[in-house]
C-alpha cells in the first residue's frame, strides 16, 4: 500500500526546512519549519544553533505526525 501510494505520487512528502536569521543587532537565530506537499504545516521557535533547532523539528514531527521527514533543509 505504502509503495503504491509513492509510485502513483500521493504519498505526503514531509520536509523540516532550518533558516538562519541575521537579526539587527548581528546576532543569529535558526528557525525551523515543517512543510507537508509544498505547504507549511508548523513553524518552530528561535535557537541560537541550527542543531538544535533540527532536534526541535525532529521530536514535533515524530510525536505530532508519528513520521520521519523526507528531507532536512538548512537555508
Amino acid at each position: 500500500m505504502i509503495a503504491s501510494a509513492i509510485l502513483d505520487g500521493t504519498a505526503d512528502m514531509i520536509e523540516i526546512m532550518i533558516e538562519r536569521w541575521v537579526n539587527r543587532d548581528g546576532s543569529t537565530d535558526h528557525v525551523w519549519s515543517l512543510w507537508e506537499n509544498g505547504t507549511r504545516i508548523q513553524i518552530g521557535n528561535r535557537h541560537s544553533d541550527a542543531d538544535n533547532a533540527e532536534s526541535e523539528a525532529l521530536d514535533f514531527c515524530r510525536e505530532t505526525l508519528r513520521a520521519e521527514p523526507d528531507r532536512i533543509s538548512r537555508l
